[in-house]
């Protein structure tokens, strides 16, 4: 079962919001207008969204940064690297 945006803690929050957020800080930069407009756009409510980021734009970054860690170890598992030689780890 998948938890819907309403239901889930600031910490389950975090990473849904970090991954999202780019798009808009691309144009307004990591504030808090960038984190209002990610919220809107997924439909979360603004409060909350800021209540994820306490700490304003560092807190941003690394959850976007966390975000894509999550992803790459979900696709280069540690079973998957082994197996592949030394350029093949660092190109992928």
């Amino acid at each position: 079962m998948t938890l819907q945006l309403a239901e889930m803690t600031l910490d389950e929050l975090r990473p849904v919001l970090g991954v999202a957020l780019p798009m808009d800080a691309a144009f307004d930069g990591w504030n808090a207008n960038a984190l209002a407009a990610t919220a809107s756009r997924l439909g979360v409510d603004g409060r909350v969204a800021a209540l994820v980021f306490p700490n304003g734009a560092m807190d941003m970054i690394d959850a976007w940064f966390g975000a894509i860690d999550d992803a790459m170890l979900e696709k280069l598992t540690p079973e998957k690297l082994s197996a592949m030689k030394i350029r093949e780890r660092i190109t992928a």
